[in-house]
């Protein structure tokens, strides 16, 4: 009877520890999840900051493009506009005097 004892209190203790270890395992897994979760949440959190940053960055590179555009054109105008002042002068400068 005392063996059968024995054997009852090793096989609750058994159980015992079998519940615990079954318990911290849904924890570990409880905790597992949740830092899952909290580092997708960061992941989309920082890829949604830099995917902003490009836009703006994108943005004021695209101004920049448009401004050096604007400045080629207007330095292409001016360059024509001095070689046909400098033909106008060399022609004035080409024709005999002829004061009348």
């Amino acid at each position: 009877m005392q063996k059968f004892e024995d054997n009852a209190a090793e096989l609750k203790a058994a159980k015992n520890r079998c519940q615990r270890l079954e318990h911290d395992l849904q924890d570990l897994h409880s905790h597992q999840d949740y830092e899952v979760k909290e580092r997708s949440l960061s992941l989309e959190q920082t890829r949604s900051k830099y995917q902003r940053e490009l836009e703006d960055l994108t943005k004021e590179l695209e101004k920049e493009r448009n401004s050096a555009v604007d400045v080629h054109a207007e330095n292409r105008f001016v360059i024509s506009f001095l070689e046909l002042m400098s033909l106008d002068v060399f022609e004035r400068n080409s024709k005999p005097f002829n004061p009348r």
